[in-house]
C-alpha cells in the first residue's frame, strides 16, 4: 500500500472519455457523505494518473484543468507492455487501478503515423495489459466499469472485454478486485441531439416498450469512487482478497417513449419515438461512432429488449447515501444542450459521450 500522508494514488484507464473524466473530476473536486460528516476528496487524493489511450488535445486540456493532482499520460500503443512501462516510469505506486471497459471514440495509430480504429481485440489486450501492469505499480484494488450484462457471453463485444480482465486479473493480480455494472440510456439521448433538434424525433433500433432503469452519469461516477474508497479501507484486511459485484441502477423503470414522453412536456414541444432497422441505425451512427463504439451499444438495445435492463438495486444509495437523480432531473440539469442550435454530429456526440457513456 502506498498511502502518502497526503492521500492515495489512483490510475483510471482509459481517463479520454467522458466516463473515465468525470472520474478522475469526482476524485478531484466531488465528496461524499458517510454520516453527517462530508470529506472533500482532494483530502484524500495523492495523486490521480489519467491513462490515455491517444493524445487528444480536448481530453488531454480537460483533464489537465481539474488540477495538479492529475497527472495526464499518454500511451503510444496501449497493447503493448512496454509502452505502458515507458510511460509509467516516474509512477511507480498505484493503490487503485479503475478500468473503465467502455471503448472512447480514439484511433491508434502505427509505426508509420497511420491512424486505425481500435479493434474489440486490441481494447481487450490493452485492458489485458493494464491489468499485468498491477504487478509493476504495486497495486492492491482493482475496480472495473463495464455494461449491466457483460457477464453474460450472449453479448460478445462486453463479455470479451469483461472476461479478458477477469482472466489477466486471475492470472497478475492477487488483491481485492470489484466489478460495477451500469445502465447509463440517460446518456445515450445525446448521440441523438442533432435529430431531436432539428427533426423533433429519437430513432433508435429497440421496442418504444422495452425497459431499462437508466442511472446518471453523475451518480455512477460518485458510485465508482465510493466503491474505491471502500476497497481502500478494507485492502488491508481478510477482505483484500475477495471479490465484491455491484449492480447500479436508477430508481425509475423506463421505456424510451417514456423518456421521449417526458422530454416533450419538459421542454414543450412534441417529440416522436421511432423504432428503426438495425441496418439503417449502423449507417446513422458510423458518422461518429466506430465500429467497436456501434458493436457496444447495439448489445446494450439488445441487452434492453431483451428486458435484462429493468431491475432496480438500491446501490447508488447504499455507496453515495444519496437518491438516484431522477429522468426529470436530468432533464432539467441539461435543458440547454437540447434547447440549443443544431450542431454538427460529431460535435455534439464526442463533447458527451464515449460509447454510451455512454
Amino acid at each position: 500500500m502506498s498511502l502518502s500522508q497526503n492521500g492515495h494514488n489512483y490510475m483510471v484507464y482509459p481517463a479520454n472519455g467522458s466516463l473515465g473524466y468525470e472520474i478522475c473530476r469526482e476524485l478531484v473536486e466531488g465528496e461524499f457523505k458517510k454520516g453527517s460528516i462530508e470529506i472533500q476528496k482532494k483530502k484524500r487524493v495523492h495523486k490521480v494518473i489519467a491513462v490515455c489511450c491517444s493524445r487528444d488535445a480536448k481530453w488531454v486540456d480537460k483533464l489537465k484543468n481539474l488540477g495538479g493532482v492529475v497527472h495526464v499520460i499518454n500511451l503510444d500503443n496501449a497493447t503493448r507492455v512496454e509502452s505502458w512501462r515507458k510511460a509509467l516510469k516516474q509512477h511507480c505506486n498505484v493503490d487503485c487501478m479503475m478500468l473503465c471497459t467502455e471503448p472512447p471514440n480514439v484511433k491508434r495509430r502505427d509505426t508509420n503515423g497511420h491512424a486505425h480504429e481500435m479493434s474489440p481485440e486490441q481494447f481487450a489486450t490493452s485492458m489485458e495489459v493494464a491489468v499485468e501492469m498491477t504487478s509493476h505499480l504495486y497495486c492492491s484494488c482493482l475496480c472495473v466499469s463495464t455494461a449491466y450484462c457483460a457477464d453474460d457471453a450472449k453479448y460478445k463485444t462486453w463479455y470479451r472485454l469483461y472476461s479478458a480482465i477477469d482472466k489477466a486479473a486471475d492470472r497478475h493480480f492477487r488483491g481485492y478486485r470489484s466489478v460495477i455494472y451500469h445502465n447509463l440510456m440517460f446518456e445515450a439521448l445525446f448521440l441523438n441531439r442533432d435529430e431531436i433538434l432539428k427533426d423533433k424525433k429519437l430513432s433508435w433500433p429497440v421496442s418504444p416498450s422495452s425497459e431499462a432503469t437508466p442511472v446518471a452519469l453523475h451518480d455512477y461516477s460518485r458510485c465508482c469512487v465510493a466503491v474505491m474508497s471502500h476497497m481502500l479501507k478494507h485492502e488491508t484486511t481478510a477482505l483484500a482478497h475477495r471479490r465484491a459485484d455491484y449492480r447500479v441502477t436508477g430508481a425509475a423503470r423506463m421505456s424510451p417513449q417514456e423518456m421521449i414522453d417526458m422530454m416533450s412536456s419538459s421542454f414543450d414541444k412534441s417529440i416522436e419515438y421511432k423504432q428503426v432497422q438495425r441496418k439503417e441505425w449502423r449507417k446513422s451512427a458510423a458518422d461518429s461512432l466506430s465500429p467497436l463504439q456501434i458493436r457496444c451499444l447495439e448489445e446494450i438495445f439488445d441487452m434492453m429488449e431483451d428486458g435484462n435492463l429493468h431491475n432496480r438495486t438500491k446501490e447508488v444509495k447504499h455507496l453515495t447515501h444519496k437518491t438516484p437523480m431522477s429522468f426529470q432531473s436530468w432533464l432539467k440539469d441539461h435543458e440547454k444542450d437540447f434547447q440549443g442550435q443544431v450542431s454538427s454530429r460529431l460535435a455534439a456526440v464526442v463533447c458527451r459521450v464515449l460509447c454510451l457513456s455512454f
